[in-house]
């Protein structure tokens, strides 16, 4: 956030290298932050491993047992 020099008199403009120290530090902070949020996208690899479990497969015949019920 940029402070307006008008709505606060304690502030004074920044000379050309200190944007340039805050840029760099602001930089910094963002690849930081981007790297982290990566690693909370990405499945872990304990997830990885985990198969999908396999769909029940619906009976389209009856089995014995049924076939003597009815």
């Amino acid at each position: 956030m940029v402070e307006k020099t008008e709505n606060n008199p304690n502030t004074k403009p920044l000379s050309q290298e200190e944007v340039a120290k805050q840029a760099e530090q602001l930089a910094r902070e963002i690849k930081k932050l981007k790297s982290q949020l990566k690693k909370k996208t990405t499945p872990s690899k304990t997830e990885e491993k985990i198969a999908p479990k396999p769909k029940e497969k619906k009976k389209t015949t009856p089995s014995k047992t049924e076939e003597k019920i009815a």
